[in-house]
């Protein structure tokens, strides 16, 4: 199938309910994702991403005081760069591959500690 990439950004002062915001959110996300990735109801077509065809990976930064780190590497600091296409990218920033909704939230629990 074809790719695609999708961003949950969450923007906030310090304790006005990001995190437990987001932890809802994620779950749906991570439920839908995997149900439409392994929805077997439809014709085989190899235009549409299933679970045989797809890699979904996992990325967890926080900006914080102009300081930008990776919640799921040992909070290495990371760059904000602007590429020769005109288009933003994290610099450094780890990808984890998720296979089900147990290690999405795994990886989702590891990054909120």
């Amino acid at each position: 199938g074809k790719g695609g990439r999708a961003t949950v950004f969450a923007y906030g002062q310090t304790g006005s309910g990001k995190t437990f915001t987001m932890n809802g959110i994620q779950s749906m996300v991570a439920e839908d994702l995997f149900h439409l990735l392994s929805n077997d109801d439809y014709e085989y077509d190899d235009s549409k991403c299933t679970l045989d065809n797809t890699i979904v990976t996992v990325s967890f930064f926080e900006i914080y005081g102009g300081r930008i780190v990776d919640l799921l590497n040992n909070r290495e600091r990371l760059k904000v760069l602007e590429d020769g296409k005109g288009e933003v990218v994290v610099s450094g920033l780890e990808e984890f591959e998720s296979n089900d909704p147990a290690e999405f939230f795994a990886l989702v629990d590891a990054g909120n500690k």
